[in-house]
């Protein structure tokens, strides 16, 4: 909390009774421009304690979202696109917006000959291979092949009908 947060807090209860939430806001924010220093030092020095103590807590709380505390995953192999790009992204003419770039990649792509190809989805094969040896723990989850299938549940009576 910020020392502003922690001042409307304490100032609050000594506000008029019925003041909407507008006229306490312009009230507090007046009345904290207007606090003197030796006030203002007490409620900065409150809040910086209480940055702390959260800092000093926060190691031990969980990160939230989806798939927080799981591992990250593994990164995927390039496709022979991808590396064809890379390698040729640095002979494009210097100043072309990405979307130039992408339209002048694809179309060189499609016309590059069978050997050249042939060469680009070798590397992309050789790093898949790369990566499938890095993490071989790696389970397929979700509708992969390992995953059992699921149950199908009872048609509802709306079907039935």
């Amino acid at each position: 909390p910020s020392a502003y947060i922690l001042y409307c807090n304490e100032a609050r209860s000594k506000l008029p009774k019925g003041l909407k939430v507008p006229e306490q806001a312009k009230l507090l924010g007046s009345q904290w421009k207007a606090l003197d220093e030796k006030e203002r030092v007490k409620f900065e020095k409150m809040a910086s304690e209480a940055k702390a103590a959260i800092a000093d807590a926060a190691p031990e709380t969980k990160a939230k979202g989806k798939g927080a505390n799981s591992e990250p995953k593994p990164k995927r192999a390039p496709s022979a696109y991808i590396l064809y790009c890379n390698e040729a992204r640095s002979k494009l003419p210097k100043g072309l917006k990405v979307p130039e770039q992408a339209k002048l990649l694809g179309s060189q792509w499609k016309a590059l000959d069978e050997k050249e190809r042939v060469k680009f989805e070798k590397m992309a094969s050789e790093a898949k291979a790369a990566i499938a040896d890095a993490a071989p723990e790696t389970k397929a989850k979700g509708k992969g092949a390992n995953s059992e299938p699921k149950p199908k549940r009872a048609p509802s009576a709306y079907i039935l009908y």
